[in-house]
């Protein structure tokens, strides 16, 4: 593994061959972190002939058309980048076709990278994070339509995603083990909140849907139409009054920021380990 920070991304030719002075084995080098780098051009990957992780984060990209990733690629991290919808979609274009982990969280991406994306999605990816961008119902939307069979772990954080957006997703995600819809706008009425009905929730053993502010009666409706099986729950700051019926296996369960009329009545799951009541009345 090799980790740069604060590196010109120009400069990494002249550091590789620096390296490669004192390192044979430098071209087989199998994952390459980047932090807080900057420059004009991109880094020349196709001299990384083995790179399975790559993380360029916290950086300033250079907004010009991006050369073909490695091939052998399996984990990219591009969060905190502020990256465009048109450089999202270029970059797409060549996706390794064995990636399994995309992160492109805390960015400035719209409905437009959302699309691109959904038209090159990886055919084995297992895990996305688009967290903290832009995406709002358009976007949840765009990636519905064509989520690839093999994603178990979906991130969208902070996107401002409605009623249109959770509509589409119910339908469209597959067989989820993990998804973090944290401080979106999900709907208030339990009849629009369709992600509970959802068959393909039946896996999920982790959600995070916190900071929503859609009330007890959605939040009942969830509870009653998630799987038995889930381990990690999040229901903080909803406006919760007195939940009940949890999940069975429940290991933790946060209802922090609630307005819980009688928290010695909650009839909490025999195997929980952790539980978050702070700031509940």
């Amino acid at each position: 593994m090799v980790c740069l920070l604060d590196l010109p991304l120009e400069c990494l030719d002249e550091v590789m061959l620096r390296l490669r002075c004192t390192c044979r084995t430098f071209s087989g080098c199998d994952a390459l972190v980047l932090r807080h780098s900057r420059g004009s051009c991109w880094p020349p990957w196709s001299k990384f002939g083995r790179l399975q992780v790559l993380e360029l984060t916290r950086s300033f990209l250079p907004d010009n058309i991006v050369p073909p990733l490695c091939p052998h690629l399996l984990h990219l991290d591009l969060s905190h980048n502020y990256m465009r919808d048109r450089l999202v979609a270029h970059m797409a274009l060549n996706f390794p076709s064995g990636l399994r982990l995309l992160n492109l969280a805390c960015n400035i991406l719209t409905v437009h990278a959302c699309t691109a994306l959904s038209r090159h999605f990886p055919p084995g990816l297992r895990s996305l994070n688009l967290s903290e961008n832009y995406l709002k119902d358009g976007g949840a939307v765009a990636l519905a339509d064509r989520f690839p069979g093999t994603l178990r772990h979906l991130h969208l954080q902070d996107n401002k995603i409605g009623k249109i957006g959770v509509q589409a997703l119910s339908v469209g995600i597959p067989k989820l083990h993990t998804l973090d819809l944290f401080k979106n706008v999900l709907p208030c009425a339990a009849g629009g909140f369709r992600l509970a009905e959802s068959a393909q929730l039946g896996k999920l053993t982790a959600l995070d849907a916190g900071f929503n502010y859609f009330g007890n009666e959605a939040a009942q409706a969830l509870l009653d139409a998630l799987p038995s099986a889930l381990l990690h729950l999040n229901l903080c700051g909803n406006y919760c009054t007195q939940p009940t019926r949890f999940p069975r296996a429940l290991r933790s369960l946060d209802l922090s920021f609630n307005e819980l009329s009688d928290v010695g009545a909650l009839e909490l799951p025999p195997l929980l380990l952790y539980l978050d009541l702070r700031d509940t009345q």
